[in-house]
């Protein structure tokens, strides 16, 4: 899918969103709202489509408009199962600046905070795949006078392994 935008003087730029690296931020610049619309439903139909969390920040009437665009393109996609199981995280971009911003400016502790909470929240949901955490163990044999151990983990196909509380032990 690309966006195709144009800027005060006519030029046209086509942006792939498939190109983009996963966790890239886009900024849309728009004339109208049926092309920040467009370009929105795009963006979030897209994510959600491979099963990426989408984050959207925009004033209430953006937020409905981006949800019917979306119902239109994709009639497999709902957008408010999405949305329940916080793959689709909406919120009014007022309220979220009014979070963070202070009278001089942005409060860089209180963004970072609100933001991260915001990410995790749509990580979570936007997480691939439907395996829940299963303990993993194995022992191996090092010689008494490695240096160093290199843990190393494979996949086939792709998608992300996520890892918590890694512990290497010593057994006699």
């Amino acid at each position: 899918m690309a966006l195709i935008a144009t800027d005060t003087l006519g030029s046209v730029a086509a942006v792939d969103f498939e190109k983009f690296p996963p966790g890239a931020h886009l900024v849309q610049m728009y004339k109208s709202d049926d092309a920040l619309i467009a370009a929105l439903a795009d963006f979030v139909c897209a994510g959600l489509n491979v099963g990426e969390g989408v984050i959207c920040l925009a004033t209430p009437t953006h937020l409905a408009a981006c949800a019917d665009a979306c119902r239109a393109r994709a009639r497999d996609l709902d957008v408010e199962v999405a949305a329940v199981e916080d793959r689709y995280v909406v919120l009014d971009a007022a309220d979220v600046l009014g979070r963070f911003m202070t009278g001089s400016g942005p409060d860089e502790y209180v963004f970072d905070a609100v933001l991260s909470a915001l990410l995790r929240r749509a990580g979570r949901g936007g997480r691939r795949g439907t395996m829940d955490w299963k303990q993993y163990e194995a022992t191996a044999d090092v010689p008494h006078d490695a240096h160093a151990i290199y843990p190393g983990v494979t996949m086939n196909g792709g998608g992300t392994i996520w890892m918590d509380e890694v512990k290497v032990e010593v057994v006699p």
